[in-house]
């Protein structure tokens, strides 16, 4: 590998780490990343970068990308345009990060992963559904209108 390769390399793995993006907040969010294992892939490790992906989504007002990442049950119970429009209105705590912690995986075709973001604490399960991993969001996630003050 090149000096300039290994830079550029070290430079997507630094935007990678801290949630950098060129792309705007609420731009389309992109498929889910794909290993040498295929469209298949089931890994833990797939499964956690999603979650990771969805949360920074959702601290960062990212809300139509978060959206996207839902399962299908999730994505047919809520439109897009609804659920953009409720978090833009609740003005959530926007900024306040996630930290995701541990993933379990329940079964080949579900995993859960607990989070904290300030004091507040809870999980979400990760489905495998039409070949890549998706989030379950809670009810408060679907409806931030419903919890917001």
């Amino acid at each position: 590998m090149t000096r300039r390769t290994s830079l550029f390399a070290a430079l997507l793995a630094v935007a990678a780490l801290c949630g950098c993006s060129a792309q705007a907040a609420d731009a389309p969010a992109p498929a889910p990343s794909r290993t040498s294992a295929g469209p298949t892939d089931r890994s833990p490790t797939e499964a956690k970068a999603l979650a990771d992906t969805y949360f920074g989504l959702l601290a960062g007002g990212g809300w139509s990308r978060a959206w996207d990442l839902w399962t299908a049950a999730a994505r047919r119970s809520v439109t897009k345009e609804e659920f953009a429009g409720a978090s833009a209105a609740c003005r959530t705590a926007r900024g306040v990060p996630y930290r995701t912690e541990q993933l379990t995986l329940v079964d080949r075709d579900t995993a859960v992963v607990p989070w904290t973001r300030a004091a507040v604490h809870g999980s979400n399960r990760i489905l495998f559904e039409d070949g890549a991993w998706h989030i379950e969001p809670t009810e408060q996630q679907t409806h931030p209108d419903r919890s917001c003050g």
